[in-house]
């Protein structure tokens, strides 16, 4: 089922891939008033309820239709005042076919042979408030033939509108169902398949904005567990979730390169665990501390040590924080892919560890269909880099196309896996932390690759992220 976050991805993403939303909103109108002829073929009279949103554009767009076909189509205004320019751009265009504009009032609806419900989309949420609560008490008390535009307004709440049809856009949204829709219709409004199957501007409708008001802690706090033969894996996990807008990272590594690490930035906070590598007593230690974060990476620069392996593996069966799965921590999960079934987790494997993963769960298929059903069978979230990054729960797929050669430079999936960790300490669940956080990374890297080519490296992707957050979030 389609939420409203996914339809704003969606609307961005159609922009994105060549079809504009005001040619979205005129297909939604067209199907709304060809709906209307069809199913009440004998109408004269049809009032619209139009909202201030693009709920009543697609209203506005349909009563346009509905005057050109002969039918006397009145509109109501809820609010006088829209908050849109489609929807604004839509009344211009109704009243220019000399459309009728008529106050929400019992004789105006006892008119009509029709009434169509445009006042409240998939944006809105909680009780309906006036002027909208009276007017779908007014719509349910009129008795007429409803039809509600994508969704009944209200849907899910004490007061929403009881229609005759829903003709819902693309697919049935959330609550939806016969009880509260009746007879629903699902159109095709043109949203171009590439908008749908691949990630886009649109994913960045789904980043986090922190509230005007927050503290610290309130953004997110992550571990990165790792380190030992290398010191720059974890380093680079954690710098890159900062730059993803997390409040606090820790750094879990051996004391051995604990000096190195902290060397990278006085932002970082060590935690030194003994020895020279990962191992059970240090893993020990951190059980306990786990509740303090918010999400986890582990196995960046870990190495495959033995003892690692099995410390780390016994570090994923008892998180119970989102985490994220990246480098040598494939080797341990390996040992038992059952570890992380049904946890709130993301793997990031390149095609090799992928295979690693799939020989140790007894799965067949490779590449693509292997993804799949890896991540349907544990449960989990697996996002394989390559040339074509892919993102899957097991029932969505998503392609990533951006991205360059450059970023086979070490580190890059390093910086892929703290930024997705911090996406999912700032609280979005694992499928969309994973189509986000490649999107925000390679659009990174390609930034970077305009500048420098093939010489980047991976800390220039970090500094690069900041970037991609600024233009996007500023005019999303």
């Amino acid at each position: 089922m389609l939420t409203p976050s996914e339809m704003r991805v969606l609307d961005v993403n159609s922009e994105f891939y060549g079809v504009p939303t005001q040619t979205l909103m005129d297909n939604a109108g067209r199907a709304i008033a060809d709906a209307v002829l069809k199913k009440y073929s004998g109408a004269r009279r049809v009032v619209v309820l139009c909202g201030s949103g693009n709920n009543g554009g697609d209203g506005l767009v349909a009563a346009r239709y509905l005057l050109e076909s002969g039918i006397d189509a009145r509109v109501c205004l809820i609010v006088k005042e829209l908050k849109t320019d489609l929807a604004r751009k839509a009344l211009s265009a109704f009243q220019k076919r000399a459309g009728k504009l008529s106050e929400c009032k019992a004789d105006v609806l006892g008119s009509a042979d029709v009434v169509i419900d445009a006042m409240l989309g998939i944006g809105s949420s909680g009780e309906p408030r006036e002027p909208y609560a009276s007017a779908i008490k007014a719509v349910n008390a009129s008795k007429k033939p409803v039809v509600a535009v994508d969704i009944p307004s209200g849907l899910g709440t004490s007061n929403s509108v009881k229609p005759d049809l829903t003709v819902t856009f693309q697919g049935i949204k959330e609550g939806m169902d016969k009880s509260s829709c009746r007879d629903i219709l699902v159109v095709d409004i043109g949203i171009p398949k590439e908008a749908m199957e691949r990630t886009g501007p649109g994913e960045m409708t789904l980043y986090p904005v922190p509230k005007r008001d927050s503290h610290k802690h309130d953004n997110g706090t992550i571990l990165v567990v790792g380190g030992g033969p290398y010191h720059g894996a974890p380093v680079f996990s954690g710098l890159a979730a900062y730059r993803t807008g997390v409040d606090l990272v820790h750094l879990a590594v051996p004391e051995k390169i604990a000096t190195m690490a902290a060397s990278n930035s006085p932002s970082l906070i060590i935690h030194q665990l003994p020895g020279d590598r990962i191992s059970e007593p240090g893993i020990s230690r951190l059980i306990p501390l786990l509740k303090e974060f918010d999400a986890v990476v582990v196995g960046p620069g870990a190495g495959r040590d033995e003892g690692t392996l099995k410390a780390m593996l016994r570090l994923i069966k008892e998180s119970t924080i989102p985490m994220v799965i990246d480098a040598d921590g494939f080797s341990a999960l390996a040992i038992d892919p059952t570890a992380v079934n049904g946890k709130r987790c993301i793997l990031t494997p390149h095609s090799s560890e992928l295979n690693l993963l799939l020989k140790a769960s007894g799965i067949s298929q490779t590449g693509r269909d292997g993804a799949i059903e890896l991540a349907k069978r544990l449960k989990i979230v697996v996002l394989v880099k390559g040339r074509i990054d892919i993102i899957t729960d097991g029932s969505r797929t998503k392609e990533n196309h951006f991205g360059n050669p450059g970023m086979t430079v070490g580190g890059t999936g390093d910086v892929l896996s703290g930024c997705c960790a911090a996406l999912l300490a700032k609280g979005l669940g694992p499928f969309d932390a994973a189509r986000l956080g490649v999107y925000i990374v390679t659009m990174a890297g390609d930034l970077v690759f305009n500048e420098k080519g093939y010489g980047l490296m991976a800390d220039d992707v970090i500094e690069a992220i900041p970037t991609i957050l600024v233009k996007h979030l500023e005019t999303d």
